[in-house]
């Protein structure tokens, strides 16, 4: 299927997702570089699972190619690797917690410890956000 067409529609999906909910797609993009290098098929130590790593008993209970196994399977014959959901999930969270937490860098911190803070995890999100966005050389 191919690389360069599973990047190109993943970029898609980031781009449908942030419009959709309000956030900015470089920071989604930003939290699937940080989270699994875009490897769709990369697995948390406890179990978080897509290119946005969501936690099976978190955000991720509520999508299904984080709880079911199978389809994560069959998902490797699809040239997106079933990751629009996957997406569309973490921007529905990033977009509550910006609101919630005032700040996308507090929002980060809520991405990843459910907390709004701002800490290691977002700054190296926001570093990479800013390697993105053409700040950082």
């Amino acid at each position: 299927m191919g690389c360069a067409k599973r990047i190109k529609l993943l970029a898609q999906w980031i781009e449908d997702a942030a419009a959709k909910h309000g956030v900015d797609p470089l920071v989604l993009s930003a939290i699937a570089l940080h989270e699994s290098g875009l490897n769709p098929f990369a697995q948390g130590q406890v179990g978080e699972a897509g290119i946005m790593q969501l936690h099976p008993r978190g955000v991720g209970r509520q999508v299904r190619f984080v709880k079911d196994e199978r389809y994560r399977e069959s998902c490797k014959k699809e040239t997106g690797a079933c990751q629009k959901e996957v997406i569309d999930r973490a921007a529905t969270l990033l977009a509550t917690a910006t609101k919630t937490c005032g700040s996308v860098e507090r929002a980060l911190g809520y991405y990843n410890t459910g907390r709004c803070q701002k800490n290691g995890y977002a700054g190296r999100v926001m570093h990479r956000y800013a390697t993105l966005s053409g700040l950082v050389p």
